[in-house]
């Protein structure tokens, strides 16, 4: 683990007729091997304000609650408290907590609830898996709320001996692969013990997230950005190296606004071996800023998220 202050007391390297200069809290994280570390958020307390830097994609909320830490070499996240989001700035999160609470100048929050709009709503019509819910209710309040009606779920639960399982609710499906038959199954994972308590609240957990991550949208993504998925074609099968550099190009379709009332949801159809068909996509900066398109690939079978392209 390395501080920006580590950097700075061990600059032996730097010749002393140029000493570097340096900005930035000397508390922050530069490294760090603890894999998790991506879900600490930086924060500030300054001016009766706190604020920390993030945004609607952690869960960021009116409503959402955050777990507040402070920085130490020996135990680099000391829990303090936990405070809840009062409003959402252009750029940062504000945070609600009382007048004479001391935070540090510079902390770091984690995601502890989400926003009530943000809860997974679970249902169950069986009472030992209620009874479980009721007993956990102090650990899972705070992502998820259990639905009077499988119509009005996300995710459904059964029981089967001592094994829960759990498969998207009907609406949900609809809203995840519209109305083509096929697609993702209802299903989610594997069937778990009920004696395993932890795992079935990452169940939970992951899949609030996984709705939130791939139901986000962006108010103004048509003025940023234009995107167009289309088919590839391969041409010139012929060249001495199409096996290693196949050329493909791109029909004049569009998949995205091409599939009627429907038009958040399309159905590829890939084929398999030599009969496999290929799709691309094209992103076009619209704005005079820099673009750095992400693009990922999201599972609702087993609430997986996987990376198809990143900037490099």
């Amino acid at each position: 683990m390395i501080f920006l202050r580590n950097v700075v007391t061990n600059n032996e390297w730097c010749p002393s007729s140029h000493p570097p200069r340096y900005e930035g809290n000397m508390q922050r994280f530069i490294f760090r091997k603890d894999s998790a570390s991506s879900d600490y958020i930086p924060g500030i307390s300054k001016d009766g304000k706190i604020i920390i830097y993030a945004g609607t994609y952690v869960g960021a909320a009116k409503g959402a609650r955050f777990d507040i830490f402070a920085y130490s070499d020996k135990h680099p996240h000391v829990y303090l408290t936990q405070l809840e989001v009062s409003h959402l700035g252009h750029e940062e999160v504000y945070m609600s907590a009382p007048r004479n609470m001391a935070l540090p100048n510079h902390f770091y929050a984690k995601l502890a609830g989400f926003a009530p709009e943000h809860r997974l709503r679970v249902y169950t019509s069986n009472d030992r898996f209620r009874k479980f819910l009721k007993d956990q209710s102090s650990r899972t309040n705070l992502f998820l709320t259990i639905a009077s009606e499988e119509e009005l779920s996300d995710v459904v639960v059964d029981m089967k001996d001592d094994m829960a399982t759990f498969h998207w609710s009907s609406s949900r499906k609809t809203e995840l692969t519209g109305n083509h038959p096929g697609g993702v199954a209802l299903s989610i994972g594997t069937p778990v013990s009920l004696k395993d308590k932890e795992r079935i609240i990452d169940v939970f957990s992951s899949a609030a997230k996984f709705i939130l991550y791939s139901s986000s949208t962006s108010p103004n993504a048509e003025q940023v950005a234009g995107i167009t998925l289309g088919r590839l074609e391969q041409k010139d099968k012929n060249s001495s190296d199409w096996d290693s550099h196949p050329i493909m190009e791109m029909d004049e379709s569009d998949l995205l606004f091409s599939d009627g009332d429907d038009s958040d949801v399309i159905k590829l159809e890939l084929g398999r071996g030599d009969e496999k068909k290929y799709v691309g996509m094209t992103i076009k900066n619209k704005q005079k800023l820099g673009l750095y398109p992400y693009v990922f690939w999201f599972d609702a079978d087993d609430l997986s998220i996987g990376k198809i392209c990143i900037p490099l």
